[in-house]
């Protein structure tokens, strides 16, 4: 009974130095709605850079980034693998010369490899002329 009591405790004790599972890849934006503040029609088109975070261990992936306006446009994205817990960045351009004064609000998406995909990021903001 002494043994298999201390067999009990063995296996408890070594499982749990087992090694976990490496975390999914998950994207994680600085801000998930950027505050553009003023967008003057004159000074159109302007460009953002928002920052982002593979916040997983394993490798992460942007497929595409979409929007349904052609008024704020994906630039420049990783097309290339970023591994666990690095940095990458996307340039988007929003263009609002064809906009009358009005409050501003789009919703571009990021689809990537992970659970949570598409990644949704909004900008938001006021147009108006000079």
């Amino acid at each position: 009974m002494k043994f298999f009591g201390l067999l009990v405790i063995a296996s408890v004790l070594l499982t749990g130095c087992k090694k976990s599972d490496p975390l999914p890849a998950s994207l994680k934006l600085e801000q998930d709605t950027i505050q553009v503040d003023t967008l003057y029609i004159e000074d159109s088109p302007r460009q953002f850079d928002v920052e982002f975070k593979n916040a997983g261990d394993q490798d992460l992936r942007i497929f595409d980034v979409f929007s349904s306006c052609d008024c704020v446009k994906a630039d420049e994205y990783p097309t290339s693998v970023i591994k666990g817990n690095n940095s990458g960045n996307i340039k988007f351009t929003i263009n609002v010369s064809n906009y009358t004064p009005c409050e501003f609000c789009q919703t571009v998406f990021i689809s990537t490899n992970t659970f949570d995909s598409p990644v949704p990021l909004t900008f938001k903001g006021v147009v108006r002329k000079k």
